[in-house]
């Protein structure tokens, strides 16, 4: 189906936009880190790329992603891992469509709404403003989670994502205190 959806889009010249290099390499990165492979400093083709990468095995985490523009990118390279799921965490759109408040109501649906499985919990979010408003609502809740920050270079642009680490024994509490924070974003 992604190599389908691919070649139908790729007949219209006015939707490229979603497969700039740019956009690739922002999936390329994440599709990385939702395997549990360390992700290339610098994106690149690979064999088959749209399917499930094989020879490793699942990681010890799940994913959540809120990107701010890779969105078709995404879908596309990670429907072999519930891509759906995956980037409910914005709501399946980009941050650049949204205001940070929409952001912010499918950041915080996709944290209740989420079923633990036994694995640890992953955030991620595309850095930006609305990203660092998010992560301050989230302060309060750092002794669940651990933050760190990931990036790569491409095209002379570096790309930089903010991702919480929730261990699987905290998911619980942390998501009974996100569904206590506000609604409306300060």
């Amino acid at each position: 189906p992604a190599i389908q959806y691919i070649y139908t889009q790729a007949k219209h010249p006015f939707s490229i936009g979603p497969f700039e290099q740019q956009q690739v390499a922002v999936a390329r990165f994440l599709k990385a880190i939702v395997a549990g492979r360390t992700p290339a400093s610098v994106p690149r083709l690979e064999h088959d790329e749209f399917n499930r990468v094989q020879g490793i095995p699942d990681p010890p985490y799940e994913t959540l992603i809120c990107a701010s523009e890779a969105n078709v990118g995404l879908h596309l390279f990670l429907h072999d891992y519930d891509n759906e799921e995956i980037l409910s965490f914005c709501g399946g759109h980009p941050m650049c469509v949204m205001t940070g408040q929409e952001t912010w109501s499918h950041n915080k649906k996709a944290i209740a709404n989420y079923v633990p499985n036994g694995k640890d919990l992953k955030l991620i979010w595309e850095s930006g403003p609305t990203a660092e408003k998010i992560i301050e609502i989230l302060r309060p809740l750092r002794d669940l989670a651990t933050e760190e920050s990931v990036s790569f270079s491409f095209g002379s642009r570096v790309r930089t994502f903010c991702v919480l680490n929730i261990p699987y024994k905290d998911i619980g509490q942390f998501q009974e205190r996100v569904r206590a924070l506000p609604d409306l974003v300060p």
